[in-house]
């Protein structure tokens, strides 16, 4: 068997290829969101987390962090 032969794609590979590389993109895409959520999750809390005083300081109210919690995503 000739060695050069096993290293060539095979015509499967070849058609498979694209949707290979666009499964990829997609995965790359639901990761980079599922990222975001997680960030802006985490930043809710935080600001959940602060007392009233502190929320004065930033200019906002208590009030207002319950649009951000509920707000549709």
């Amino acid at each position: 068997m000739n060695t050069v032969a096993l290293h060539l794609p095979s015509t499967l590979t070849l058609r498979l290829l694209p949707l290979l590389t666009a499964l990829r993109r997609h995965v790359d895409a639901w990761r980079a969101h599922a990222h975001e959520r997680r960030r802006m999750a985490a930043e809710l809390r935080m600001l959940a987390a602060l007392d009233q005083h502190d929320l004065n300081d930033l200019g906002v109210g208590r009030s207002e962090l319950g649009y951000w919690a509920t707000r549709p995503r």
